[in-house]
């Protein structure tokens, strides 16, 4: 539940960018992550979080940790835009 809500909230930010919702919606993905650390999707929306923020070296970072877990589950078109903005370090 905590993913799915920060998911919530980061469609939410990029239909109308605070900072505050992005902040929440770190913490929502930190708890989920110390909930259940086998889960590859909150790592996943972190690393987006973070490509929101622009900063894409974090990006890469939750991206690989979601890799590790469960390649099945990656968002290949977010992946996309992830390298046109960096490439894979």
């Amino acid at each position: 539940l905590m993913t799915d809500l920060a998911t919530v909230q980061l469609k939410h930010y990029q239909e109308n960018p605070n900072p505050d919702v992005l902040a929440e919606a770190d913490q929502h993905l930190q708890r989920a992550i110390a909930l259940n650390p086998g889960g590859a999707t909150p790592y996943q929306k972190l690393s987006l979080l973070n490509y929101l923020k622009a900063d894409y070296a974090k990006a890469w970072a939750y991206f690989h940790k979601a890799r590790a877990i469960d390649l099945s589950g990656l968002d290949l078109s977010y992946l996309n835009e992830l390298l046109a903005k960096m490439p894979d370090p």
